[in-house]
């Protein structure tokens, strides 16, 4: 058993995201784990990976799920989605709250 306090964990900015964008790492091995805090109005760049799936769980705020530049869904606490390997996906915080939410990227073939 091995316990991550809150203020624990390797704390970094993804390629991609706004420069204040800020995950702080749980778990890292086959599958990654990590808290990500989008402060107001930051987001990241549209990505895709193709051999990796997403599934993010919003903890607190409002999370904005886009594709192609469209905006998808609106995300608010204990909502998540998924995001299968091989597909299109940004997220932004418009809000003037922080967007914290669990990501948990895993390996997986594209369908």
């Amino acid at each position: 058993m091995q316990f991550i306090l809150k203020d624990q964990g390797k704390s970094y900015t993804p390629s991609g995201h706004d420069a204040e964008v800020v995950s702080r790492s749980i778990y890292k091995k086959a599958l990654d784990i990590h808290e990500t805090t989008f402060p107001p109005k930051a987001g990241m760049r549209e990505e895709i990976h193709e051999h990796e799936s997403h599934v993010f769980v919003v903890l607190e705020g409002e999370m904005e799920v886009l594709q192609d530049n469209t905006l998808i869904q609106v995300l608010n606490k204990n909502d998540a989605v998924y995001i299968p390997a091989g597909e299109r996906h940004e997220i932004r915080n418009v809000s003037d709250s922080n967007l914290v939410f669990l990501a948990i990227t895993f390996p997986e073939e594209n369908k």
